[in-house]
């Protein structure tokens, strides 16, 4: 039911869920490069190649949602 007048669409997640399981699999690979056995309160958290990562993600995701609407 909607307000608008317009007829609803439903949408498989699948793409989506697809791109976030990369980002999450990269995400973690990278850290785990970057953190390299330290404590949890030494070295840095992030990298310009996690940005990058992230900032892909977010460009991907946004375009689907786009396409959607």
């Amino acid at each position: 039911v909607t307000n608008t007048g317009m007829k609803p669409v439903l949408v498989k997640g699948k793409h989506v869920k697809s791109i976030n399981q990369y980002y999450n699999k990269m995400k973690s690979h990278f850290t785990s490069t970057l953190r390299n056995e330290k404590q949890t309160n030494e070295g840095p958290f992030t990298s310009k190649r996690i940005e990058k990562l992230h900032q892909k993600r977010y460009l991907k995701i946004k375009d689907v949602f786009h396409k959607v609407s």
